[in-house]
C-alpha cells in the first residue's frame, strides 16, 4: 500500500481483527498544534509521528506514570480528553491550596490542588498544607501508592519510610473536590487529567480471559470478553461518549504561569482518508472508498502549549497483508468550509497517480525564446528569398549588386538590438570569457552572477566567497579549486570536475550537479538544500555538518564519503552507492535509500525516523547502533550481519527483510513488523518486541534471551533452536515455554 498524504498531518496504520474473524485496517491521523491564548490553535512546526506509550523524561527507571498513551489503538469506543501540566498559583503568590479547571467543548473537570500534607498519627487529623507556587499534575501526586492497583505510583494509601527510618503518612496533593479525603481509611479514585497506564487495574481488567477456548478459537487475537474500552486511556470522567468535531473551545484555569485564565480553541481541521482497493464481487475493479475518521483523542501539554489531535478510522480488509489495497490517500479540510464531494478527491487522487506513477513524455511547449528563434529563422529565410529575387531584377536592370555598403551607425546597431529582443533573441557576446579574463576579474573582486562560464579550465583558482548565483558552469574544470564560501545558488554544474575542490561553507542551494565529479571534495558545513547530485561521483568526499535537506543523490556514488551530522531530511539516495559511507549522527528523517548498495554503511546515532530503505536495499554489515528509526521501512531489504544494537525503532517495518546474523541487542522494536523476515542466528537479547508481528518469520537459532516479547505475533513462525530464556512471552503463542 502506497501512502499519498496531501495533508500536513502525520499518518500510520495497523492491521488487526476488530470484527473477528474478519481482518481490519486501522488508519491513524495525528496532528500537533500550538495553542495560542484567545485564538484558535495553529499547526505546529514540530512534526510528531504516531508513537507508543511515553513516560515522563525524568523517569529514568520507567516506573512512573504515563505521559502519553499509545496512538496504536485498534479502536476507541469513546473520546479520550487528556491533559498534562502544572498547577500555578494565581499571580505567582504561594498558596496552601487552589483549584484547577479544564474545559473542552461541553466537558469540564475541576480538581483541588493542595500543598504537601500529612496525617497527624496522634490526633488523626490532617496537617496544614505547605504553601506552593506550582505543583506537578501527575499521578505521583494523586491518591495511591505501593500496593494500590489503581495508582501504584501515588501517595496517601499507606505510610512511607523516611531516610532516618521514621515513618510518615503523606496525603495526596491532587483531589476531587467533590470527594475529599476525610479519614485514613478513605480510598478515593486517583484524581488527575493524564492517561492511565495500561497495566493499572482500570484498564488491565478489560483485557479479558486468556484461557479455555481462547487459544483454540481466537488466538492470537483478543478473547471474546475483551472490552474495547481498554484503549481509552483517559480517566473515566474524562471519557466522552461520541467524538469531538475539532473546533471545540478550550479553557484552562491556573494551568499557565502568565494566564490564570487561558482560553483557546481547537484548529477546526478535518482530515479525510480514502482507500483505493479491490473488493470482492467487483470483477477485480478497484474502488475509491472513503474511510470515516473520528477525532477520538485530545491530548494537551500546557507546559509546552501543545495540543495533539488523533483521528482514527476502520476498514475491513481481506487479509492481514492488505494486498487488495493499493493506495491510501489523505487530505484535510477546514470545518468552516463546505466539504468537498468524494468525486473531487478521486480526481485529485488520479492526478497524483499520473504524477507519481504514469509519467509519459510530452513534447515540451516552446519557450518564448525558442518561439522567437523559430520565427526569426523563418524571417531570415524570407529575407534571403526576397534578396535573391531583388538581385536578379537589379542585374537585369544593369545595377551592380556587389557594391560596398557603409558601416552601420550606432543608431542602426541599437535598432538591431531592439529588433532582436522583440523576437526573443539575445545578442551573442562579442568576447568569449576565458581563464585569463576570469583571473583578472577575480583580482578586481567582481561577481559572475548569471554568466556563461562553460568549458573553461578554472582548476586550482582561488574563488573563495565569489558570487556565481544563476551562472552556467557546465563541463567546467574546477579540480582542486578553492570555492569555500562561494555562492553557487541555482548554478548549473552538470558534468563539472570538482574533484579535490574546497567547497567548505559554500552555498549550493538548488544547484544542478548532475554527473559531476566531486571525488575527495570538501563540502563540510555547506548548504546543499534541494541540490541535484544525480549520477555524481562523491567518493571520499567530506560532507560533514552540511545541510542537504531534500537534495537528490539518485544513483550517486558516495562510497567512503563522510556525512557525519549532516542534515539529509527528505533527501533521495535511491540506487546510490553508499558502501563505507559514514552518516554518524546525521538526520535522515523521511529520506530514501531504496535500492541503494551500502556495505558497511555507518549510521550510528543517526535519526532515521521514517527512512525508506525497501526494495532490495543492501546494507550488509551496516552499523545502526543507537539510531532513532520510528516507522522506518526496510521491507525486502538485505541487512545480514547489520548492527541495530540499542536502536529505538518503534513501529519499524522489516517485513520480508533478510536479517541473518543481525544484532538487535537492547533494541526497542515495539509494534514493529517482522513478518516473513529471516532472523537466522540473529542476536536479539534484551530486546523490546512488545506487540511486534513476527508472523511467518524464520527465527532459526535466533537468541531472544531476556527480551520483552509481550503480545507479539508468532503465527506460522519457524522456531528451531530459538532461545527464549528469561524472555517475557505473556500474551503470545509461546507463553509458558
Amino acid at each position: 500500500m502506497e501512502i499519498l498524504n496531501q495533508s500536513s498531518l502525520s499518518f500510520a496504520f495497523i492491521t488487526g481483527r476488530v470484527n473477528f474473524p474478519k481482518h481490519s485496517l486501522t488508519l491513524i491521523v495525528k496532528g500537533t498544534f500550538d495553542l495560542k491564548p484567545e485564538s484558535p490553535a495553529i499547526l505546529s512546526d514540530d512534526h510528531v509521528f504516531p508513537t507508543g506509550d511515553e513516560l515522563f523524561p525524568d523517569d529514568d527507571e520507567g516506573n512512573g506514570s504515563c505521559r502519553y498513551s499509545s496512538d496504536f489503538a485498534y479502536y476507541k469506543p469513546r473520546t479520550d480528553i487528556l491533559l498534562i501540566g502544572k498547577c500555578y498559583a494565581p499571580f505567582g503568590k504561594a498558596v496552601p491550596a487552589c483549584k484547577v479547571n479544564f474545559q473542552a467543548g461541553n466537558h469540564s473537570k475541576t480538581l483541588g490542588v493542595f500543598g504537601d500534607r500529612y496525617w497527624n498519627q496522634i490526633t488523626r487529623t490532617i496537617s496544614d498544607p505547605k504553601p506552593f507556587t506550582q505543583m506537578d499534575l501527575r499521578y505521583e501526586n494523586s491518591f495511591g501508592g505501593s500496593g494500590y492497583k489503581k495508582n501504584p505510583v501515588g501517595k496517601g494509601y499507606a505510610k512511607i519510610k523516611k531516610a532516618d527510618g521514621s515513618k510518615i503518612w503523606p496525603l495526596p496533593n491532587i483531589e476531587d473536590i467533590k470527594n475529599l479525603i476525610d479519614s485514613p481509611g478513605s480510598n478515593p479514585e486517583p484524581a488527575g487529567f493524564g492517561p492511565i497506564g495500561d497495566m493499572w487495574i482500570q484498564r488491565y481488567s478489560k483485557l479479558g480471559t486468556y484461557k479455555g477456548s481462547w487459544l483454540k478459537e481466537r488466538w492470537p487475537w483478543y478473547p471474546k470478553d475483551f472490552d474495547w474500552g481498554f484503549f481509552n486511556a483517559a480517566p473515566l470522567n474524562m471519557q466522552v461518549e461520541g467524538y469531538l468535531t475539532g473546533d471545540e473551545h478550550l479553557s484552562f484555569e491556573n494551568f499557565h504561569h502568565s494566564h490564570a485564565i487561558y482560553k483557546s480553541q481547537l484548529p477546526g481541521l478535518k482530515p479525510r482518508a480514502f482507500l483505493h482497493k479491490k473488493e470482492k464481487g467487483n470483477s477485480g475493479q478497484a474502488v475509491f472508498k472513503e474511510v470515516t475518521l473520528r477525532l477520538d483523542t485530545l491530548w494537551i501539554d500546557m507546559e509546552s502549549e501543545k495540543a495533539v489531535l488523533v483521528w482514527r478510522g476502520l476498514s475491513e480488509i481481506l487479509t492481514e497483508d492488505y494486498e487488495e489495497v493499493s493506495h491510501c490517500f489523505i487530505v484535510s479540510e477546514k470545518l468552516e468550509e463546505l466539504a468537498q464531494p468524494k468525486a473531487h478527491y478521486h480526481e485529485l487522487f488520479l492526478k497524483q497517480l499520473d504524477v507519481d506513477e504514469d509519467f509519459q513524455f510530452i513534447e515540451p511547449e516552446q519557450t518564448e525564446t525558442e518561439a522567437g528563434a523559430a520565427e526569426a529563422v523563418n524571417i531570415e529565410d524570407q529575407i534571403k528569398e526576397a534578396e535573391e529575387k531583388l538581385n536578379a531584377e537589379l542585374i537585369e536592370a544593369g545595377f551592380d549588386t556587389h557594391l560596398e555598403l557603409p558601416e552601420p551607425t550606432q543608431e542602426d546597431k541599437d535598432k538591431e538590438i531592439l529588433l532582436m529582443e522583440e523576437f526573443g533573441l539575445k545578442r551573442e557576446k562579442e568576447e568569449a570569457i576565458d581563464r585569463k579574463i576570469v583571473k583578472e576579474r577575480l583580482a578586481k573582486g567582481e561577481t559572475f552572477r548569471g554568466e556563461d562560464l562553460r568549458n573553461i579550465d578554472l582548476s586550482g583558482l582561488d574563488m573563495q566567497g565569489v558570487d556565481f548565483k544563476d551562472a552556467i558552469l557546465s563541463e567546467t574544470k574546477l579540480t582542486n579549486s578553492n570555492l569555500s564560501g562561494a555562492i553557487l545558488t541555482n548554478v548549473s554544474l552538470s558534468g563539472v570536475d570538482l574533484s579535490l575542490a574546497n567547497l567548505q561553507k559554500a552555498i549550493l542551494k538548488d544547484a544542478d550537479l548532475t554527473g559531476a565529479n566531486l571525488s575527495g571534495a570538501d563540502l563540510r558545513d555547506s548548504v546543499l538544500k534541494d541540490a541535484i547530485f544525480d549520477g555524481s561521483k562523491l567518493q571520499n568526499a567530506l560532507i560533514d555538518n552540511a545541510n542537504a535537506e531534500s537534495a537528490s543523490f539518485y544513483e550517486a556514488d558516495l562510497e567512503n564519503a563522510s556525512l557525519q551530522q549532516c542534515v539529509c531530511r527528505a533527501a533521495d539516495f535511491s540506487k546510490s552507492k553508499l558502501s563505507g559511507a559514514d552518516f554518524k549522527g546525521a538526520s535522515l528523517v523521511e529520506a530514501s535509500v531504496e535500492d541503494a548498495e551500502g556495505i558497511k554503511v555507518n549510521m550510528t546515532d543517526a535519526d532515521i525516523t521514517g527512512l525508506r530503505a525497501s526494495n532490495q536495499t543492501n546494507f550488509t554489515h551496516g552499523i545502526f547502533r543507537n539510531v532513532t528509526g520510528h516507522y522506518s521501512i526496510w521491507e525486502n531489504a538485505i541487512l545480514d550481519h547489520a548492527d541495530f544494537a540499542f536502536s529505538n525503532m518503534e513501529g519499524a517495518n522489516f517485513a520480508s527483510a533478510s536479517l541473518k546474523s543481525a544484532s538487535f541487542v537492547g533494541a526497542d522494536l515495539r509494534y514493529s513488523r517482522l513478518s516473513k523476515a529471516n532472523l537466522y542466528q540473529a542476536e536479539c537479547m534484551t530486546m523490546n518486541l512488545f506487540e511486534a508481528n513476527l508472523e511467518k518469520a524464520d527465527l532459526t537459532m535466533a537468541d531472544f534471551r531476556a527480551s520483552n516479547i509481550y503480545g507479539a505475533e508468532f503465527l506460522d513462525a519457524v522456531i528451531n533452536k530459538t532461545r527464549f530464556e528469561n524472555a517475557n512471552l505473556k500474551m503470545t503463542k509461546l507463553s509458558g515455554r
